[in-house]
């Protein structure tokens, strides 16, 4: 397993609302949508379906994680485990659903440098481990959102304000033509 660089671009009301939860930034990162099209329009029958049979099958499949990823996915749903395999949290199930599908509705403009992105940071800044000029921080650099390391196991996602964003593209535009 190797990291990957992939940057996202978001407007400010998105990146607000991600700040106030950072569990939101790992479906800007989902190669695939979240929830299947079909699933999107759940007929009634359907919804009955997942509101009775749901909470067990999300039990069973849970009780077979690893400790930590279960407790970080029970707090995103509110339900214990236990709770689940008691039959209640149907329509938590739902919504949760209706939720991830709603927040990877969205189009972003993604660039990504796959394995690529220490290459790209030293050919900048000529430095293998970031520093404090401002072509260090364009690869390695950004705020840190949140403490948690739940989707990528490299550390939390981090982000660049829109002024952030303007200034690194003036360096980088300095340092092209250079």
């Amino acid at each position: 397993m190797s990291m990957n660089a992939m940057f996202v671009q978001v407007d400010e009301a998105e990146l607000s609302r991600i700040q106030a939860d950072p569990s939101l930034a790992e479906t800007l990162f989902a190669s695939e949508p979240l929830m299947p099209p079909v699933f999107t329009a759940l007929a009634k029958a359907m919804q009955d379906r997942v509101r009775a049979a749901g909470p067990q099958l999300m039990a069973d499949a849970l009780s077979r994680l690893d400790p930590a990823l279960r407790r970080q996915i029970e707090e995103s749903m509110g339900r214990t485990t236990s709770a689940l395999a008691s039959g209640g949290g149907g329509d938590a199930i739902l919504k949760l659903m209706e939720g991830r599908r709603a927040r990877g509705a969205g189009a972003h403009t993604v660039l990504s440098l796959d394995k690529a992105w220490h290459g790209v940071h030293y050919v900048l800044c000529g430095e293998v481990e970031p520093g404090a000029e401002l072509l260090s921080q364009v690869v390695l650099g950004g705020v840190e959102l949140g403490d948690d390391e739940g989707f990528s196991g490299y550390g939390p996602p981090r982000y660049f304000t829109a002024a952030q964003v303007a200034e690194l593209g003036q360096a980088l535009s300095r340092h092209a033509t250079s």
